[in-house]
């Protein structure tokens, strides 16, 4: 999977599944996910708000579930993503917006900032190699 790329995974609600969105990668091909939900007030962690229009898919006030978030390696996407419905890819202001929030987030593991803050440092490293060629 890419940076970018929206997935419907199931997720044994009534409800069926949510919109999951890859914020960063690995050199290895692991991919760090996190998952949209519905705003509720006082009920989840709100340092992530979407509102409509950031994504084709958004039709309510929505939050980013970061306590959810996970790093699946190759092998792991295979299983997980297989098959399942893909939706519009996230624009680079919703990830900057979405992976900048991450490390506001009280529940935001220490491993999934540690695999974005590695990201943003190989991505910036890139660019700035890229600019001196």
């Amino acid at each position: 999977m890419k940076v970018g790329e929206t997935v419907f995974i199931p997720d044994g609600s009534s409800a069926g599944r949510h919109l999951w969105v890859v914020i960063a990668d690995s050199e290895d091909g692991s991919v760090a996910m996190v998952e949209f939900t519905g705003y509720v007030e006082g009920r989840q962690d709100h340092s992530c708000v979407v509102e409509v229009g950031e994504h084709p898919f958004i039709t309510k006030k929505t939050v980013v579930s970061y306590g959810l978030g996970r790093i699946l390696t190759f092998n792991d996407q295979r299983s997980t993503v297989n098959g399942m419905k893909q939706d519009r890819p996230a624009d680079k202001v919703l990830l900057d917006k979405i992976r900048k929030q991450l490390f506001a987030s009280d529940d935001s593991s220490e491993l999934m900032c540690e695999f974005v803050d590695a990201y943003q440092k190989r991505i910036q490293a890139t660019q700035q190699k890229d600019e001196q060629t």
